[in-house]
C-alpha cells in the first residue's frame, strides 16, 4: 500500500521537527525509545500530495506512451503525418540538442519529470530509459537496456524516414494537383 510515513521527532516531549517522506509502507504506530530522552514516532498517515504523486504517475504512463506510440507509427495516416513528423523532429532535438545541454545523451524532459515523480513516490533504481521502465513495468521482466536503447533508435529511425518520405511525396503530390487543376 503506498502511504507517506510520518516521522515526528520528540525531545522531552515537545515535537522539535516533522516531515514526510513518501514510500511503501503500512506500519502500525510504535515507538522506538532512544536514551530515553528522545523518540521517534513512525505513524502510517495520509498525505495528500500522494493522490497528487499517484495521479501524475498515471499521467505521465498514458501521455508519454501514447507519444512513443504516435511517433512510431504516426507516419501511417495521411492526417497525421505533419504532426508526426513535427513530434519526431522535437523528440530528436531533445535526444541530441537537450542532451548535449544536460549532459545525458538521449534526454527527454517527460522521462525526467515521470521519474521525478517516481522518485516522490518511493521507487528507487530506475533505468536511464522511459520504455525500458515501461517494459519492466509492463512484463515484470529485467529487460536488457542496451537492447531496448538500440530497438528504440532504430525504430525511431525508421518512423522519421518514413514520416519524411511520406510528408515530402504527400507535397509534391499536392502541388501537381494544383497545377492540373490551374491548367
Amino acid at each position: 500500500m503506498f502511504r507517506c510515513k510520518l516521522t515526528i521527532l520528540e525531545f522531552n516531549g515537545k515535537t522539535v521537527a516533522h516531515k514526510f517522506a513518501p514510500m511503501r509502507c503500512n506500519f502500525p504506530v510504535n515507538t522506538l525509545h532512544l536514551y530515553h530522552a528522545m523518540c521517534f514516532t513512525y505513524a502510517d498517515v495520509f498525505c495528500p500530495m500522494h493522490t497528487v504523486y499517484v495521479f501524475l504517475d498515471i499521467f505521465f504512463v498514458i501521455f508519454h506512451t501514447s507519444l512513443t506510440l504516435f511517433n512510431a507509427l504516426g507516419w501511417a495516416w495521411k492526417k497525421t503525418r505533419v504532426w508526426n513528423l513535427v513530434t519526431l523532429l522535437l523528440t530528436g532535438s531533445s535526444w541530441l540538442f537537450l542532451g548535449m545541454i544536460v549532459g545525458v545523451p538521449g534526454y527527454c524532459p517527460f522521462t525526467d519529470w515521470h521519474f521525478r515523480v517516481l522518485g516522490k513516490l518511493g521507487e528507487t533504481n530506475l533505468p536511464n530509459s522511459y520504455l525500458k521502465y515501461l517494459f519492466d513495468r509492463i512484463t515484470g521482466l529485467d529487460i536488457d537496456s542496451v537492447l531496448v536503447d538500440r530497438v528504440t533508435l532504430i525504430v525511431f529511425i525508421a518512423a522519421f524516414a518514413l514520416s519524411l518520405f511520406l510528408n515530402l511525396r504527400d507535397k509534391i503530390r499536392s502541388k501537381r494537383m494544383k497545377r492540373r487543376v490551374e491548367d
